[in-house]
């Protein structure tokens, strides 16, 4: 009877002691969650507090320009959403003096500097401030230092790209003329003409500078081209002479002009495959935001994520370059000889 008892209560210890044990985990667990949902909590109200005490620097070359101004809209509305106080000044309107951006830059609440054109990049980086920098609109950026801690987007898109698509567009190209500044476009020009090779191009630049005729380069070009490649190079378009020059020698000896803007369609150019500057402004806003809530320094360079075809069906037509039709169903804007662009 008694040994009975014992197992009885051997029996009921061991139920209370599961039991209790059940109950202690579960409590144990209940605790770890809270513990997890605090400290989720106390992260997410951490980025949000580096958000709210977090300020901007947006220098902009020239506001006045439409794809700066595009880009900068598109970066304010997203910085504006996360309670992300801004500064924004335009370069080319203000007479706030160069030694008090630079304190501005410097103000400890300024997390990142983000810059707009080559202009405000160059001066954000004589500020020689411990700051994260992020540039777009900057041509070809290669030439400029980057520092650690600082990204940007590219104003242009891969040679490879482009030239598949000039292919896609115009497959009897075999020959492209380019002229470029040396100072501006060297590594832009030579990724063109490694790409092209590897694509079986041939390509024919040819140096110009400040001050040189613009027709008697491209003369040099007329018999040995295919298409004129223009790009963006200040010292070629540094008047809208220059401009009007290269169109003029493409009408009269009927030599079709791909360009990276479709403000170039209404010149003459038959295609130009431009960035998407809306699609720009956001890549540098989503950025800046990495920068602020994720203490990341190590961002690469990026390629901008979006881009516009535009094509000249009425000059395609009167220089009789041979298009493939299918190519058609890609392009986002259209110019015929009847319609506005």
């Amino acid at each position: 009877m008694f040994l009975n008892y014992l197992t009885s209560k051997s029996t009921i210890t061991k139920a209370i002691f599961k039991k209790t044990t059940n109950y202690s985990f579960l409590l144990i667990l209940l605790l770890v969650k809270s513990m997890m949902h605090s400290y989720a909590s106390t992260s997410q109200d951490s980025k949000k507090e580096d958000s709210i005490h977090s300020q901007i620097v947006v220098l902009n070359s020239d506001n006045s320009i439409a794809k700066y101004h595009s880009v900068s809209r598109e970066f304010n509305t997203i910085m504006e959403q996360h309670n992300i106080r801004l500064v924004n000044i335009d370069l080319a309107e203000s007479s706030i003096k160069d030694t008090r951006i630079y304190e501005l830059i410097n103000q400890k609440e300024t997390k990142v500097v983000y810059c707009i054109g080559s202009k405000a990049y160059g001066l954000a980086q004589k500020a020689h401030a411990n700051k994260h920098i992020i540039f777009s609109s900057v041509i070809n950026w290669s030439r400029f230092p980057v520092k650690d801690g600082s990204t940007g987007i590219s104003s242009e898109l891969g040679p490879a790209h482009e030239i598949s698509l000039i292919k896609y567009f115009f497959p009897d190209v075999r020959k492209f003329g380019i002229l470029y500044d040396e100072s501006y476009n060297l590594q832009r020009v030579k990724q063109i003409r490694e790409e092209a090779n590897a694509l079986g191009i041939d390509t024919l630049p040819i140096k110009i500078t400040p001050g040189d005729s613009v027709l008697n380069a491209l003369n040099k070009l007329t018999t040995k081209i295919d298409l004129f490649w223009l790009i963006s190079d200040p010292t070629l378009l540094a008047s809208n002479r220059s401009v009007q020059s290269i169109f003029n020698w493409s009408k009269k000896n009927a030599i079709p002009v791909y360009s990276y803007g479709d403000v170039f369609i209404k010149y003459g150019a038959v295609l130009s495959i431009s960035v998407d500057e809306d699609t720009v402004g956001r890549q540098a806003a989503n950025l800046a935001i990495r920068f602020i809530t994720e203490q990341n320094s190590n961002i690469p360079i990026q390629k901008p994520a979006g881009s516009k075809i535009s094509i000249n069906l009425c000059r395609i037509e009167q220089y009789a370059t041979p298009l493939n039709e299918k190519a058609l169903g890609s392009v986002n804007r259209m110019k015929t000889c009847s319609g506005k662009f």
